[in-house]
């Protein structure tokens, strides 16, 4: 590490600094062009159409799943399939649970099921002593934002 390097990256952050206001002007001037007001306009008629896009599609899935669910048959226990071509239907399962009663089955049934939680470990570890736990101190470097004192 010598004084070239910090030179070096207070010029590069300096330059930096310099391409984000010269940017910032350039994006000032194109706003006020016809051509970023047609693509503003552009884009806001795709952000229109995206939200009919999607609530076409909202309403299709409830339609279609109201159309299958009335048409359940106890009996097989399955669902009606949609009948317009593009639709198709997919039966997840989902459980329903009580948290407390499921864990007590799986310390007792399923012990693999538990996963050792490192960083609140790591955490304890930092305030108390734990056998076979070596506490080592590694020094970092930080950078001051303001390198200005090594600008000429």
């Amino acid at each position: 590490m010598n004084e070239k390097d910090l030179k070096d990256l207070a010029k590069f952050r300096k330059l930096v600094e310099f391409e984000n206001e010269s940017i910032k002007e350039r994006q000032n001037d194109l706003e006020k062009t016809d051509e970023f007001q047609k693509l503003q306009l552009e884009k806001k008629s795709r952000d229109d159409c995206q939200k009919m896009v999607d609530e076409l599609t909202a309403k299709i899935k409830a339609d279609a799943l109201a159309d299958s669910k009335a048409m359940y048959n106890p009996e097989t226990k399955t669902y009606g399939k949609p009948v317009l071509v593009g639709l198709g239907l997919r039966v997840n399962k989902t459980l329903k649970y009580i948290k407390e009663t499921a864990e007590l089955w799986a310390k007792e049934n399923a012990k693999m099921l538990f996963k050792m939680d490192w960083k609140a470990f790591e955490d304890m570890a930092k305030k108390i002593e734990i056998p076979g736990v070596e506490i080592i101190d590694e020094p970092t470097i930080t950078i001051a934002s303001d390198l200005s004192s090594y600008l000429e």
